[in-house]
């Protein structure tokens, strides 16, 4: 399950991918001073829980910002979730509402059958990481980069557009005979910090 905590609001987000026969769900609390309460879950529409196995599988919070892996999804190709708190931005912030939103959907043209894009995440500040450990056809793996472009309005309910920035592949290879490894799992595990990535 992925776990993910905001300690300078107060959120706490915890995936259960194996909940609802495998649908999966996150679970999403908030600190109020002394425990966290006030639960929700998501995903909250039928539609599309039926399209997000394994959801929940990884999640990262970033100020108003929650993204969450569901790496099953899509017959395995995977997907990854971008939730803001509705009333939260990055210029006025408190942890008076535990209520999300989902603002985009991300799943990058030209991923393999099984790459379960989504088994990892991480947002850091205006990027996040998404980890695709079964990509390209010997399953060596890939990480996606997405970066945030930001506007000049600053309302609590701007959405933000997450444009696909980079694909890092593996570079996992034979030293006898120069091919690339298979099955090597390259982005089952990402973090993004500052301006570095691991």
């Amino acid at each position: 399950s992925g776990f993910g905590y905001d300690q300078k609001l107060g959120f706490f987000a915890a995936g259960a991918p194996g909940r609802n026969t495998g649908v999966g769900q996150v679970a999403v609390y908030r600190f109020n001073g002394s425990i966290f309460s006030d639960q929700i879950l998501l995903p909250k529409s039928g539609s599309e829980s039926l399209t997000s196995f394994g959801f929940g599988s990884s999640v990262s919070l970033f100020g108003p910002y929650l993204v969450v892996g569901a790496p099953n999804s899509d017959l395995l190709k995977g997907r990854a979730y971008v939730y803001k708190n509705v009333n939260q931005n990055e210029y006025w912030m408190n942890n008076n509402t535990n209520s999300w939103g989902q603002e985009v959907q991300l799943n990058p043209l030209g991923l393999s059958s099984a790459a379960k894009f989504g088994k990892s995440v991480n947002i850091f500040g205006n990027y996040i990481i998404i980890g695709s450990p079964g990509n390209s056809s010997s399953f060596t793996g890939s990480a996606f980069v997405f970066e945030r472009t930001l506007t000049e309005s600053r309302t609590v309910n701007d959405l933000s557009s997450w444009v696909n920035s980079g694909q890092i592949n593996s570079e996992y290879t034979d030293p006898v005979s120069g091919s690339n490894f298979i099955n090597v799992g390259f982005g089952d595990a990402v973090s993004i910090f500052d301006n570095k990535i691991a």
